[in-house]
Formats: structure tokens, C-alpha cells, sequence
């Protein structure tokens, strides 16, 4: 496989340069580009020195510039070819080198990986004393005293060494500090007084051969000075296939040692890495048997092994095993000498284990321990420091939770808490319901339980949503020392809500509330029957839910309830609704009853009707299913947990909370406008409209009640819905029209003008205008039953006629009697080009809108009478743009709606 990709990096290489003499040049394709770099970098950066491309370039015109800097290629590498032969094999290097997930490598081989050198002689290196003069060094020798004198002398091919004016010097096979007394004897018994010094100047070179498994083998000349190693890297390093444990040194066609390179990269002794003659070979013979080995160990590769090692020299190799490895459960994937392959299980923690030997092509994986603590339990929830805690035998809540103030956040439910208790062997969970503030001061022992290891105390947040959460904490969570610095003190930062999460699930093997989806969650959380039927329910939006909301923190305890639901095992979860503050499916507690239930929901609401609950419970037997009703009065429940009202739950039991005959929150309408005491009135069920406005004592006198405006919030509800239906409705339409046009409508709709229109109709701001005769509500005629948030306004007495639309100036005038709506619109310039004045309409003071009757000689009746406050609206003629009478229903409403709107304007 390496063959291959140094194939391709030089192809690439290749391809990505031009040169002065090439004949060929190509720029290389994506594929290629995406397989350089799905290398390490260090590999990257070794074939860019190793084939000589400037990588930076390369990587620049990976990213789509041209200007790779230019590195010549001999004429024996391999030549770009042509496009399709270009995609095939990027394509073919895609698939090869694609990234993998843990790609085990032969331990060390890359040690030596690198560009092939002559390994030239440095002047610079120490000489040691030991080392062997030989023809080809050279040294100084510095003569001082009665001459002064420096000569640079050679060991001729002979091995002597001739110093001028002296008789020549044999010094060949001396080592250096011999060589060096023989010279300063020599020149002293022939110059009196003379002082010498000698030094080395250069070393020679010798030559050696790389041979066998080696990336290049071949002849190099090296330093005299250098060892296997150095040969080694010389000559690029060893091979796929090469060993490492068996390198070995000819002299003579002699083996005269062997080097394993293990014992340098593992222990770090260079003993056995002998200094090269000349004329040694260096052989690398292939690899011996190969087992790898990964999991908890600290160092994951293919090792080689050398005959008679064992499984404890492999793990010496691996560097041993870290804390979190489990050789107990050793498993070694292994060839059975056949055409398939078996598992052994093997427990390395054994001496007579580890004696024992690993074969040819093993594959050993470390396991590690479990997630799981043995004596642990968990904190969950709306707590200051949420995580694992140590257990001891006798550990209480009241031990875990010490106060409520420096353990528990603002946000916390003091009334409600759950520990879940798992089944070591069966891992089924069981709940507890406890009163943390009970717990907490130990006034109950009931409530202050006495934990067992593997238990998880769940904690909740008194708001469910994070409306409500962040609004009361804005103005009681925080001291005043933490509102000085509330950015850092953040008990619920994202940090704190990943810590929680980590923390959340129930099981170390199940999900937690934070990876569940949102059908899981509505599932969760769904009405009872729509649990056992496995149907969802539809549920407010996840994202509105606090981070510590029963609903996140229940959705994975209910749905491991739910999972672990048998015939025999019926499912531990009830339900409540009515009149709590969070009604829902609640998980079944031990010995729960009613009360445990109702403080589960948060609590009664004060609309509770307190002489009577319902429990509806379902039995199966004889494989039918009957339903029978239970009562509890709530007031005796809640005030004695010993009272047989509090009846014992059942699985799937439904409880029914009541609501107080006729109860109601404060409903409130506004009156405002020209009343004598306008403002805001609390009005009982059923009240009418007559009945406020005789409480508010009538109207002003400069109070015009024809154009009353009354709005009520369901009719705005209504109109909104309305406008977004028109909307969908007229984008249709427009499409349809655009297909059926073909090109041949001389006046099609522009985009600009669509838009336009659309733009307008989803800014329409909704009125939920309700027509009102007041002068007949106010002679008892009719009347109007309200509704909360109604709203009554009585503008003052309008003179004036208004004229809007398609006029040349809409503006209003001075309201006369005698004035026909002809010549107020002549008043207003009389009509635009674009006009339809076949529809032109009356838009009275109370809203109500009144349509003239054309007449043959002109589109508008002067016979039609007009009251002050009245709008003379002429619409758009829709025709005109496109044909489409949709444009003229969403005329009319923008403009009915923009003079409901002006009416109401003062509001």
C-alpha cells in the first residue's frame, strides 16, 4: 500500500510543477489534491522533502490559486497523462486512503522514514578516542616554541602521514589518541624545545551497502564515524515488510551483529548499534511474526515478536496498561490455520497467563473497565453541583442535601424530588418520592431516605417553562453581590447545563433527556393512554421548556418505565389533570397515593374544588377491561397523608382534579373614549355590554355613539387567520395564472407588484372589529354578552366625511347634509384612471358598510344619505392589472381594515 501512495505523491509531485526542459506539464485533479490531504502532516511534509515539491504551493493550489512555485523532475518519474487516466486514479486513491477508524501502523517504522542522503562527512562532529585512523583523514598539527608552524596533513593509501622535512609516519589502524602521542613524539625527538598539538581537520568516507528489506537499498557513501542507524536513515528506512528486530551487520561475509531496533525505541540502548567499516553491508531481512495489539493500552500498533517472547513482552512493548484497562477480559482475534478465524478470551491479570505466547497475525484488543460506579450516587437536576457523589452505608438525603440555600438553585421544588433506584441485575429502575424541605431539616424519616449505591436524587425546577423561570429569577435569584457580577455567576450557563447533561440518564447505557428527540419527548409526556398505545401527543415546543422542567427530567425515567412494562410488570405511571399547576404522566412511586400525585403536578391550583377528586382506574381480567371510579376528598387528603381519602395508586390510575362550580379568573373589558369613567372593569360571566356602560354612568355629551368601536381579542384572532388564508390563497392563484399566461397576457402581474401586495396583506394589522348598534343596545333592544378583554371606544363627535381610495386627493370634509357622494368625490378631484366606479362603497361611522345602487346615467346614487363620520371609499379596479378578482376582495379588505384602523387610531 505505501508503494502505491508514494506512486501517487510522486505523480503528484509530478503533475504539480513544470520545468525548463520537461516536455509534459499538467496541474493535478481534485481527487488527487483530496488524497494528499487526507495524509497526516508529517507525511505530507516527509514526501515533499522526499520528492522535492514545495508543499505550500501545492496546498495553495489545492485551495484554487495557480502559482505553485516550479521544482524540476528527471526524465524517469512518472509523466502526467491524460484527463480520464487522471480521474480514474484520484478516484482509485479516494477509496484507498480514505480516513479510517483506528488504522493500526507497524510500531517504529516510520522512525527512519525520510529522504535518501549521502550522509556526507561533517568537519564538526568529536572524534572520539577510540576511533581508527584510515587513508582518506586528515589532521592538524600546530608546531609552537622554537619554530611556529601549522600543517593540514592527509593519511595517504599507504597510512602514513608525512610531515614536512621528516621522515614519513605510519598511523593507519591507530586509534585517535594513539595517532595523536605517536605524531608529538615523532616531531619532538627531531625539533629541541618544540611544542606540538594535533587535531582532527576531516573524517573520510567510507562505503557501505543497504541491502534487503530497505526503502532504497543500494551503495551510499557515509561518515567513517557512522553506525547502522545512520545507514538506516541514509538509505530512506526499512520497508513494509522489513524487520526491526533483526537487523544485521556483514563484515568480511560475516555476520559479526545484529541490532533490534525495539531495544532503542523502547528502552533506549544503543549498545548493539556498531560503527560502520568500509565496505559493511547493512541487511534488513522481512518482518517476523506480527500481532497487534489496541484498546486501553497505552500504545496502539502492530508489533513485530520476536521467537520465544510473550504476552508480557508485548505489553512491555505497548507501555503497559493504563488505569482504565480491563485485561481481565482480553479478547485476541486469531487465525485457525484455516480459512477462517476464531476468538480467545484471555485474562491477562494472570502471571501463567502472560506466559503465555501470541501467534503470527493475532489481533489483541484491551477492553476497558466499565462507566459504572460501585459505590457512587448521582445529583441531578436543579442543584448547585450536580454529579457523582461517594456512598457509604447509611448515607441519607439529608447527608447529600444540607441546606436548601447553599445546595440547591432558586429555581429549586422544594416539595417535590425523586430517587431512582436501579436493579444491579436486572436494571430495571424503581422510584421514590421524597419531600426534599422535609428531608432536608430531617423532620421526616419518610422523607429523609436512607440511599443505596447506584441511586440517582433528581431535583426539579418549580417553573416549567423558561418564560417563567428567567422572569422570576430576574427579581429574586441573585444577591446582591451576584447581581454585581451575573454574567460569571450564571448557575445555569451553557458549562453547567453540559455538566448536567453528562449526568442526566438513568442508565450509563440509555440515552438522557438531552439526546431524546422530540417525538420521544411527546411520547414522554403524552396523556397516559397515548403511552401504552405508543402514540405521541402533540406538546408545547422543546425549546420553551427550562432546563430542570419536569418535562426534561421525567421524559427519560417515564420512557425506561414504559420500556420495562410487562404483563407481569404492569407499567408504573399515573396520571393527573385538571385544576394543577402541571398536569401530565407522572412516574408511579412506591407506596404512592394521591397526595404523592398531586404534589408530583405542583400542586392545586385555587380554582381546585376541594370536596371531591376522581381516580378512574382501569381493570383487566378474564381479558376484558373494566373502568371503575374512585372519589377522595382533596381537603382531607392534602391536610392528613394519613386519611383513607388518600387512596393508594394504582398502575395507569387517572386523577381528576376538579374545578370550583362557576370559578373564574378576573375578566376585565376596557371602556375608553367619550365615557364618563372610562377605564378598565372586572365584569362576572354572562354580564352584557348595557350593563358596564350603565356602570361607567352613560357617555359624554360630545360623545358620537354611531361610531362606536367595539374589538374583541377572538374576532382579531379570526382576522389574522383570515389574512394569512388570503395570502396562501393569492399566491396560489398568482402561480396558476403565470403557468396559464403561456407569454400571451399583454399585462401580466410583475414580480415587484406580487410582492408588493403580499408585503401589505401579512403587515395588515388585525381589529377584531365587532358592528355594534349602540343606540339600540342602549334602548334595550340588543345587547352584547362580553367576553375578557373586550374593548368599547367612543370616539367624539366626528364633522366630517372622509373620501379615500382611488381619488386624485383622498382627504376629508366638512360634513353636509345637503352634499351628495357624486360631489364629494368631485370635491376630491373626482376619480383616477385605475378607479372601478361601479363599486364604489360607504364604510359608516359603526362600521357597517353600505353599497349604493348604480344608476344608468352615473355609477353612484345621489339618493344615498350619508351621516357624519361615514368614509366614501373608491376602490381599485382590479381588472385592470391582470384579471384576477382575487386583487380586488384584497383591495377591499386592506382598505376596510386601514379605516377600522384609523377609526380606532386615538385608542
Amino acid at each position: 500500500m505505501k508503494v502505491l501512495l508514494r506512486r501517487a505523491l510522486l505523480f503528484v509531485a509530478a503533475c504539480a510543477t513544470v520545468t525548463s526542459l520537461a516536455v509534459h506539464s499538467a496541474t493535478p485533479s481534485s481527487q488527487q489534491l483530496e488524497a494528499f490531504k487526507q495524509l497526516p502532516q508529517s507525511q505530507q511534509k516527509a514526501f515533499a522533502r522526499q520528492y522535492g515539491f514545495d508543499l505550500s504551493a501545492l496546498q495553495r493550489l489545492g485551495e484554487g490559486q495557480d502559482n505553485a512555485a516550479p521544482v524540476n523532475y528527471d526524465d524517469d518519474q512518472v509523466l502526467p497523462r491524460n484527463d480520464e487516466m487522471l480521474m480514474d486514479e484520484g478516484a482509485a486513491l479516494d477509496r484507498q486512503f480514505a480516513p479510517k477508524v483506528k488504522e493500526l501502523k507497524r510500531f517504529g517504522l516510520d522512525l527512519f522514514a525520510g529522504q535518501p542522503t549521502t550522509f556526507e562527512p561533517l568537519n564538526n562532529v568529536p572524534v572520539p578516542v577510540d576511533y581508527r585512523m584510515g587513508a582518506g583523514d586528515s589532521i592538524v598539527v600546530n608546531i609552537y616554541g622554537t619554530s611556529n608552524e601549522t600543517y593540514e596533513l592527509g593519511v595517504n593509501r599507504e597510512g602514513q602521514v608525512l610531515v614536512p622535512k621528516m621522515p614519513p609516519l605510519t598511523v593507519v589502524g591507530m586509534s585517535f589518541s594513539e595517532m595523536k602521542s605517536a605524531i608529538v613524539r615523532h616531531i619532538s625527538s627531531r625539533l629541541i624545545g618544540a611544542e606540538v598539538s594535533v587535531s582532527m581537520a576531516s573524517l573520510r568516507s567510507i562505503r557501505i551497502f543497504v541491502l534487503g528489506e530497505s526503502y532504497k537499498p543500494g551503495a551510499y557513501s557515509i561518515s567513517s564515524l557512522s553506525t547502522i542507524t545512520h545507514a538506516l536513515i541514509a538509505s530512506g528506512g526499512i520497508s513494509d515488510i522489513g524487520s526491526l528486530r533483526s537487523i544485521q551487520l556483514k563484515r568480511g561475509g560475516k555476520q559479526v551483529a545484529e541490532l533490534d531496533l525495539y531495544d532503542l525505541l523502547i528502552r533506549g540502548d544503543n549498545s548493539d548499534d556498531r560503527v560502520l567499516h568500509n565496505g559493511d553491508v547493512v541487511f534488513i531481512p522481512t518482518s517476523g511474526d506480527l500481532v497487534s495489539m489496541e484498546g486501553q493500552v497505552r500504545r496502539e500498533a502492530i508489533f513485530e515478536m520476536k521467537k520465544g517472547e510473550t504476552f508480557a513482552d508485548l505489553i512491555q512493548m505497548g507501555g503497559g496498561f493504563p488505569s482504565t484497562a480491563y485485561p481481565n477480559k482480553t479478547l485476541i482475534e486469531r487465525f485457525n490455520g484455516g480459512s477462517l478465524r476464531t476468538l480467545v478470551n484471555l485474562d491477562l491479570s494472570q502471571r501463567n497467563k502472560l506466559a503465555e505466547k501470541p501467534v503470527n497475525g493475532d489481533k489483541v484488543h484491551i477492553p476497558a473497565v466499565s462507566e459504572q460506579y460501585k459505590d457512587a450516587i448521582s445529583l441531578i437536576g436543579a442543584v448547585v453541583r450536580p454529579g457523582r457523589l461517594q456512598w457509604r452505608q447509611g448515607l441519607q438525603i439529608s447527608d447529600v442535601i444540607k441546606t436548601v440555600h447553599g445546595d440547591l438553585l432558586a429555581m429549586a421544588d422544594l416539595n417535590y424530588g425523586l430517587v431512582v433506584r436501579q436493579d444491579y441485575n436486572s436494571g430495571n429502575i424503581s422510584v421514590i418520592q421524597f419531600n426534599p424541605i422535609a428531608a432536608i431539616g430531617r423532620r421526616s424519616t419518610t422523607d429523609n431516605l436512607t440511599l443505596q449505591a447506584r441511586d440517582k436524587i433528581v431535583i426539579f425546577s418549580r417553573y416549567e417553562t423558561i418564560e417563567a423561570e428567567n422572569r422570576r429569577l430576574d427579581k429574586y435569584a441573585y444577591t446582591e453581590n451576584e447581581i454585581n457580577d451575573r454574567q460569571q455567576n450564571r448557575l445555569w450557563d451553557q458549562y453547567q447545563q453540559q455538566k448536567f447533561m453528562d449526568y442526566v440518564g438513568i442508565d450509563d447505557s440509555n440515552k438522557s433527556s438531552d439526546d431524546l428527540d422530540k417525538d420521544e419527548f411527546n411520547e414522554a409526556n403524552g396523556s397516559l393512554m397515548a403511552i401504552t398505545n405508543q402514540k405521541a401527543l402533540k406538546q408545547i415546543e422543546e425549546e420553551d421548556y427550562s432546563l430542570f422542567s419536569r418535562r426534561r427530567l421525567l421524559a427519560p425515567i417515564i420512557l425506561k418505565l414504559r420500556e420495562q412494562g410487562t404483563a407481569d410488570a404492569p407499567v408504573q405511571l399515573v396520571e393527573v389533570d385538571g385544576q394543577v399547576k402541571y398536569g401530565g404522566v407522572y412516574p408511579l412511586p412506591q407506596n404512592g397515593r394521591v397526595k404523592h400525585l398531586i404534589l408530583a403536578a405542583g400542586g392545586l391550583l385555587e380554582s381546585a374544588y376541594l370536596e371531591r377528586g376522581e381516580i378512574t382506574r382501569f381493570n383487566a381480567q378474564n381479558d376484558k377491561t373494566s373502568m371503575g371510579v374512585l372519589t377522595a376528598k382533596l381537603n382531607h387528603v392534602m391536610g392528613d397523608s394519613n386519611s383513607a381519602e388518600n387512596v393508594l395508586l394504582q398502575s395507569k390510575d387517572r386523577l381528576n382534579v376538579l374545578a370550583i362550580p362557576n370559578w373564574q379568573e378576573n375578566i376585565t373589558v376596557t371602556l375608553s373614549g367619550e365615557i364618563k369613567f372610562p377605564g378598565k372593569y372586572t365584569i362576572s360571566r354572562g354580564e352584557s355590554l348595557s350593563s358596564v356602560i350603565e356602570r361607567a354612568e352613560g357617555f359624554t355629551e360630545f360623545s358620537a355613539p354611531k361610531a362606536a368601536v367595539f374589538s374583541r381579542v377572538s374576532l382579531r384572532i379570526k382576522e389574522r387567520l383570515q389574512l394569512d388564508k388570503l395570502s396562501e390563497d393569492l399566491k396560489r392563484n398568482i402561480a396558476a395564472k403565470s403557468f396559464q399566461n403561456n407569454g400571451n397576457d399583454s399585462s401580466p402581474v410583475s414580480y415587484a407588484e406580487t410582492k408588493q401586495l403580499l408585503e401589505d396583506l401579512s403587515e395588515v394589522q388585525e381589529v377584531g372589529r365587532l358592528v355594534v348598534d349602540m343606540k339600540k343596545i342602549l334602548a334595550g333592544e340588543v345587547d352584547v354578552q362580553l367576553e375578557d378583554g373586550d374593548l368599547l371606544h367612543i370616539p367624539p363627535r366626528i364633522e366630517s366625511i372622509n373620501v379615500i381610495g382611488e381619488v386624485n386627493v383622498a382627504t376629508a370634509h366638512i360634513f353636509d347634509q345637503q352634499i351628495s357622494v357624486k360631489e364629494y368625490i368631485k370635491k376630491s378631484g373626482g376619480f383616477k384612471q385605475r378607479a372601478d366606479e361601479e363599486r364604489v362603497y360607504i364604510i359608516k361611522a359603526d362600521g357597517s358598510v353600505v353599497i349604493p345602487q348604480a344608476s344608468d346615467w352615473f355609477a353612484v346614487n345621489d339618493d344615498l344619505s350619508l351621516d357624519s363620520g361615514d368614509t366614501i371609499v373608491v376602490p381599485l379596479d382590479a381588472e385592470h392589472m391582470d384579471n384576477l378578482t382575487l386583487w380586488s376582495t384584497a383591495t377591499q379588505i386592506l382598505y376596510q381594515l386601514g379605516v377600522a384602523v384609523a377609526a380606532i387610531g386615538s385608542l
